[in-house]
């Protein structure tokens, strides 16, 4: 875990998927046309109207038998 946080590492991966990487010390060797890509690297006012999934708790087990049940059907 600590080899893929080294930020080379970590834009690495980043440039190879087209994908955000936590780590911000990265983005320094992140490709700029995906730093730049709002798709990706959202603004800071996007980021303010997004909606976060919570932690359900104990809920979990409930929402996992239903989906098993759902793919099962």
């Amino acid at each position: 875990m600590n080899y893929c946080l080294r930020p080379e590492v970590s834009a690495a991966v980043s440039n190879f998927v087209h994908y955000a990487t936590p780590v911000e010390a990265a983005k320094k060797f992140i490709n700029k046309e995906d730093l730049n890509n709002p798709g990706i690297y959202p603004s800071a006012e996007v980021m303010k109207r997004l909606e976060f999934q919570k932690d359900v708790g104990e809920a979990t087990r409930i929402y996992d038998q239903i989906w098993t049940e759902l793919k099962a059907a």
